[in-house]
């Protein structure tokens, strides 16, 4: 009975393996099919669209309002840290990617060893 449930047991971890791979394996083509949509984008980006875009911006921080300054900001940065003597600043990189960066985790399960 116990070589059984241990063989059971084995049986399913390799079934989780396996499955697990699977899932990792369509993930990886779902990036690669995302990443190679927004490098084409970013690649069909002329320099009249870059000019255009950095002069809405530099635009809108210089004679914006209040508001509409500190959205640009909210924008661009995601994080601000002053401690005294150095500002440390983080950028957003959803609005710098135009993309969602996923965790190094993922959302893989964590299973023990």
């Amino acid at each position: 009975m116990c070589r059984l449930t241990a063989h059971r047991t084995t049986y399913r971890q390799l079934n989780l393996q396996d499955r697990r791979h699977e899932l990792k394996v369509e993930l990886e083509i779902q990036l690669n099919d995302i990443v190679s949509d927004e490098k084409s984008k970013f690649l069909s980006m002329t320099p009249t669209k870059i000019e255009a875009f950095a002069e809405k911006w530099r635009a809108d921080l210089t004679s914006g309002t209040m508001e509409k300054r500190k959205a640009v900001f909210r924008q661009v940065i995601e994080s601000a840290e002053f401690d005294g003597e150095a500002l440390k600043i983080v950028p957003s990189y959803r609005s710098i990617a135009g993309v969602n960066m996923a965790s190094p985790r993922g959302f893989e399960p964590l299973l023990p060893p």
